[in-house]
């Protein structure tokens, strides 16, 4: 029983042993691929495995051949090669890697090889980069209608920046409609059919005077009659400057744009001084104030200034906006002052009119406790001696009177025998 035991244990080593054998000596090619999606424009890494003697092998991606693998000389053993192949996307879609061909072992068995991986190809997402840019605080439009002039010639942008795209432009007196008034300095307006925006330091309500090229005047003929020419054209003239002077003042006044002519903030300088035809300023507060005391006065009598944005004052940027309108409401024009609060200047508790009146506060009830604990004690040394000494006395008495009664008596008249 023993030794068949034995012979069926040896007979299942043997053919597992030759299994093992037969299994490493067969050929073997293994297709992979690093990523079954990718993006277009990106690479993807396809890699053979080969496991044979010899081999005759093509890679081919929809149809188009990558590489050719060939190994015709070895005989003796199965070698192990692994090749690999990069390949780019370039559009959207799917890619069939294609391996086909043949290997042989070492044992000279032949295999046919056909395999395949397909990988997708996503389109590429693209970004706008004509879009408007993403700002960290969005500007607040006052909503308008009406219309505005261009003072100069100015360009019509897609957004609220200097750095947005231009759509277009304006001539000095060209007009356009105005649908709002940004806290930012800029307006928005219809140009086009569209939504649009310029910078309110370029528009203005009264439209301006565009200057037309001078004409030569036209030679006047020859008159005989001299003198009564002269006379009639010297009264012609002075009656045109006349007219002309009286003309001029009224269009200087009338074409006067509404501005400020004069801006002051109390306590502060600013840098660069104030300008009319500047219509935003930036100020770094270096103490802390909720407010500030802003004089603002137009160059045009009657003329009405609201100042927006100078209360409570917070950590960072704070945005102050002058508006000025005319008394018939026909002109406006904004100034903006950028006040910005560092945050130590915010949080120093020093700087806070608060902190001083509790501070003193503190300071005062302390020094008042102080002189209550020193009476408290000073009345208390002065009863304890008040009873020490009263304590003192009547001892005093009592050892006085003791003294008394123990001194003999002394009697008078004669001694006895």
């Amino acid at each position: 029983m023993k030794k068949i035991l034995k012979l069926t244990f040896i007979s299942f080593l043997i053919i597992i042993t030759f299994c093992m054998i037969n299994k490493v000596k067969a050929a073997t090619t293994q297709l992979s691929t690093n990523s079954s999606s990718i993006t277009e424009g990106d690479t993807v890494t396809v890699k053979v495995t080969i496991n044979a003697a010899q081999w005759n092998l093509t890679l081919t991606a929809n149809g188009e051949t990558l590489d050719t693998w060939t190994e015709t000389v070895n005989y003796k053993e199965n070698l192990s090669k692994t090749f690999s192949v990069s390949y780019k996307a370039t559009e959207k879609g799917t890619v069939k890697f294609v391996l086909t061909g043949d290997i042989t072992d070492v044992d000279q068995t032949n295999t046919e090889i056909n395999t395949n991986k397909t990988v997708t190809v996503k389109e590429k997402e693209t970004t706008d980069t004509s879009s408007e840019e993403s700002t960290t605080k969005t500007p607040k439009f006052t909503t308008v209608n009406e219309t505005v002039y261009a003072t100069t010639q100015v360009n019509v942008r897609k957004s609220y920046s200097t750095s947005s795209a231009i759509v277009g432009s304006l001539e000095k007196g060209e007009s356009v409609k105005r649908t709002g008034i940004g806290d930012n300095g800029w307006s928005k307006v219809t140009y086009n059919g569209q939504t649009a925006y310029i910078s309110s330091t370029y528009l203005t309500k009264t439209k301006p005077i565009v200057e037309e090229p001078e004409e030569e005047p036209e030679e006047e003929p020859e008159d005989t009659n001299t003198t009564l020419n002269e006379n009639n054209e010297s009264n012609t003239n002075t009656d045109n400057t006349t007219n002309n002077n009286t003309t001029d003042n009224e269009t200087q006044n009338n074409s006067q744009n509404l501005q400020l002519s004069k801006l002051e903030i109390s306590g502060v300088n600013f840098s660069e001084g104030f300008n009319p035809e500047i219509y935003t300023y930036e100020l770094k507060l270096n103490f802390f104030v909720k407010d500030l005391n802003i004089t603002a006065i137009a160059n045009k009598e009657d003329a009405k200034i609201e100042i927006i944005g100078n209360e409570d004052f917070k950590e960072g940027e704070n945005n102050i906006n002058i508006l000025v309108s005319s008394a018939d409401g026909n002109e406006t024009v904004t100034y903006q002052i950028k006040v910005i609060v560092p945050s130590e200047v915010e949080n120093n508790p020093q700087n806070n009119l608060q902190f001083y009146l509790i501070c003193g506060i503190i300071i005062l009830a302390a020094i008042a406790a102080i002189i209550v604990v020193i009476a408290i004690y000073k009345q208390k040394n002065k009863r304890e001696y008040d009873d020490d000494t009263e304590e003192d006395f009547y001892k005093f008495k009592i050892d006085e009177q003791y003294d008394s009664e123990e001194k003999p008596k002394r009697t008078k008249g004669k001694h006895s025998n």
